[in-house]
């Protein structure tokens, strides 16, 4: 099932970065450029994301990644439109679930690259409570395992993003790093706005 989702969710990401090169293709070579909008905009990140542990509290994992966005311009002439207060949910599809909530600023480098900043607290929930394994001795060792629980940490957020033409299509390939006292996460992916 999961295997189906990730078809799909690929499928439909091709197609729809396909129709939004050419209708932005399209719109700049028509009309004149145009400040942001000082409303919300919204879009989603689909990427492969590598967890590394930063101790025995957990293993190493990856998988694939997905996040929501929404972002608005912070309207002051000091930042010339260039600067964004933004929030976001990601989550990555591993063996351990990872939930991330975050919310903080977006600058606007130049026309095509993109810096964010934001911290966040990050959602864990293992397979196995690592921190309260239980030896029992008898005939032979025996392991008991606590039955896992959702746990949380703050965790910073940093991606860079930058739009580039290929084939005469817009895409927004990211590179972004997470942070937190367990684990630090890296991921690759694109952006999509709507």
């Amino acid at each position: 099932m999961r295997t189906l989702f990730y078809i799909l969710l690929l499928a439909y990401t091709g197609i729809t970065a396909i129709q939004a090169g050419e209708i932005h293709s399209d719109h700049i070579h028509h009309s004149d450029h145009q400040a942001p909008s000082s409303k919300w905009m919204h879009g989603y990140q689909l990427g492969y994301s590598h967890i590394a542990s930063n101790n025995d509290h957990m293993s190493d994992d990856s998988g694939m990644s997905l996040g929501l966005h929404a972002m608005r311009p912070i309207k002051a002439d000091r930042f010339k439109d260039r600067l964004f207060i933004a929030a976001g949910i990601h989550t990555t599809f591993t063996e351990e679930k990872h939930v991330g909530a975050m919310i903080g600023i977006m600058y606007q480098i130049n026309d095509n690259t993109i810096l964010s900043v934001m911290p966040g607290i990050m959602w864990m929930k293992h397979s196995t409570n690592h921190s309260n394994m239980d030896m029992k001795m008898g005939m032979g060792m025996k392991m008991v395992q606590e039955k896992s629980k959702w746990e949380s940490e703050y965790g910073t957020h940093i991606e860079i993003s930058h739009k580039i033409r290929l084939f005469n299509h817009l895409l927004n390939p990211i590179i972004g790093w997470m942070s937190s006292d367990s684990h630090d996460q890296y991921t690759f992916g694109l952006n999509f706005h709507f």
